[in-house]
């Protein structure tokens, strides 16, 4: 089973992770930044078309993706940006492939970090993603690997606490 975690965030990224069949055993671990483009301002802003070329490489069983909401204390401005770069990650992540072949489970940031034992520190997410997957710890060593590390998490966090056969469609 192939499961891809995502931060959809400007600075997150994608993390597939290879699971043995009954969801219990790590078999591979691959991670990507989050695929960037230019906004109609020119600005940087998650890029569709690159997260659907890895979906299309990697063809994922199931996605878990962030479903991050506004940040307070943001612009107006920033947080257009934020939720238009959400909203293409979803989209492209519910269509990329016949309903039959791929699943995505949304879950909020608050959710997932409280039952992985985490809170907003990022270096914490860190420190977990090493653990959880020493086979990757080289691709999470600089302190900004924080959205790899919890794209991973992510993953981590539907092994431990999702029934990953089973798991709602939306």
């Amino acid at each position: 089973m192939r499961v891809l975690g995502v931060d959809p965030g400007l600075k997150g990224a994608l993390g597939f992770v290879d699971l043995s069949d009954d969801g219990m055993n790590v078999l591979g671990v691959e991670v990507f930044d989050m695929p960037v483009a230019e906004f109609v301002d020119g600005r940087p802003v998650p890029c569709p078309r690159g997260v659907r070329r890895l979906l299309d490489e990697l063809r994922p069983d199931l996605v878990v993706l962030e479903h991050v909401e506004s940040r307070p204390g943001s612009g107006s401005v920033s947080e257009w940006r934020f939720a238009s770069g959400f909203g293409a990650v979803l989209a492209v992540c519910q269509t990329a492939f016949g309903a039959d072949d791929a699943r995505v489970h949304l879950v909020r940031p608050r959710l997932w970090k409280e039952r992985m034992g985490l809170s907003s520190d990022k270096s914490a997410s860190l420190d977990l993603a090493r653990a959880t997957f020493p086979d990757a710890a080289d691709l999470l060593s600089r302190k900004r690997d924080d959205g790899r590390a919890e794209a991973l998490l992510l993953v981590e966090y539907a092994r431990r606490h999702l029934n990953l056969l089973a798991v709602e469609v939306i």
